[in-house]
């Protein structure tokens, strides 16, 4: 129980500066992600990997358990060898609900990953794509991309309802910025930049 308690209350950060190629995953990695998505509804952990391999390098690694008050997330980033890597982006082609550039118009989480707070500004910019699903604020995540990133990454939306998908006491008290029939609800999909995969899964 304490140990559960421990792990509850933590934030995972496991990055490497600039996608080095030199961070492979280790047991304590693969028990942590397993644990952390174990307590999130199996409906919403369902585009992310069951497990990370060891043989993969990790690129980030971000796991925030359900909790209440703040939006709770995981962000993860696996490089991949050039077949599988094909094989992902084919099927997030077939389900993407979105497929987006940087420089898209998207509605986008106004929210400060580090401060856990919404940006005001990023909020006012929503205005214009109320109609459109929410993805993440990859600007304000908690690692800081190199700027190629943000020129050549493709984003594929694969899911975002609206509403209540965990337990009360788990979700954001306040929303997290988004229009009003967004004050609660979910996103995921994943990132391609060159061979890294990075998976987000957003519940607030």
């Amino acid at each position: 129980m304490k140990a559960m308690s421990l792990l509850l209350s933590s934030l995972f950060i496991f990055q490497i500066n600039s996608f080095a190629q030199n961070d492979r995953i280790n047991k304590r990695d693969k028990n942590d992600y397993r644990e952390i998505i174990s307590l999130y509804p199996k409906a919403l952990t369902s585009d992310l990997p069951p497990n990370i391999d060891h043989e993969k390098k990790i690129g980030l690694m971000v796991l925030r358990p359900p909790r209440g008050r703040y939006l709770s997330y995981i962000h993860l980033a696996l490089s991949y060898k050039d077949k599988e890597l094909e094989e992902l982006r084919k099927k997030a082609h077939e389900k993407a609900k979105g497929i987006y550039r940087f420089e898209d118009p998207y509605l986008i989480i106004p929210y400060d990953y580090k401060e856990f707070e919404i940006i005001k500004s990023d909020s006012i910019r929503n205005t214009h794509f109320t109609d459109m699903m929410p993805i993440p604020n990859f600007r304000h995540w908690y690692y800081s991309f190199i700027p190629a990133f943000y020129e050549e990454a493709v984003i594929y939306l694969l899911d975002a309802k609206e509403g209540r998908f965990l337990a009360d006491n788990c979700l954001s008290k306040s929303g997290v910025g988004l229009p009003p029939k967004w004050i609660h609800g979910y996103t995921k999909g994943l990132i391609f930049y060159k061979n890294y995969v990075f998976y987000w899964l957003e519940v607030w």
